[in-house]
């Protein structure tokens, strides 16, 4: 079951040409310029260069709540991290930011023991109902959902005319 899950995550992620709902993350990524990354081409919506900010807080995240932390409740704006350098070596980091939390997520449901799939996690108290009644199994799919809701973003943010 572990080894599914794993797949859909790699498929998700690495798909190439595509995943089971369309584009993956990386093969998106491959000819995205920085100029590119970083515009906000349609009005209160994030960059693509946010988003692929963002994925690596909330996968740092669970990776600390499958290890037996809290998942956090972000306040403030602070799953959105601030950046100032849009370099072509700070989107060449970011990249690989995200590639790199990306297998150490993977790795970490990997490593998870299947018959601790029913306990809830914990999360911060702050989360409303019905977050606080979340399973292990529930949670690694939201995460994957999460990356699935994201990656589409970024499949329409490139597509939209800059």
């Amino acid at each position: 079951m572990i080894e599914n899950i794993t797949d859909l995550y790699e498929n998700c992620f690495r798909g190439e040409p595509m995943a089971w709902h369309a584009s993956s993350t990386m093969p998106l990524l491959k000819d995205i310029t920085p100029e590119q990354a970083s515009k906000h081409p349609i009005e209160g919506a994030h960059s693509i260069w946010e988003i692929i900010e963002h994925l690596p807080v909330y996968e740092e995240s669970a990776i600390k709540a499958l290890e037996g932390g809290t998942f956090p409740v972000f306040l403030d704006g602070e799953e959105w991290p601030a950046r100032k350098d849009y370099s072509e070596e700070a989107w060449v980091e970011s990249v690989k930011l995200l590639e790199d939390v990306h297998d150490r997520f993977v790795d970490a449901i990997r490593g998870f023991d299947v018959n601790r799939f029913g306990e809830l996690l914990d999360m911060d108290s702050r989360w409303p109902e019905p977050w606080q009644s979340t399973t292990y199994y529930q949670f690694i799919h939201g995460m994957l959902h999460h990356k699935v809701y994201h990656t589409a973003q970024i499949a329409l943010l490139k597509k939209h005319k800059q």
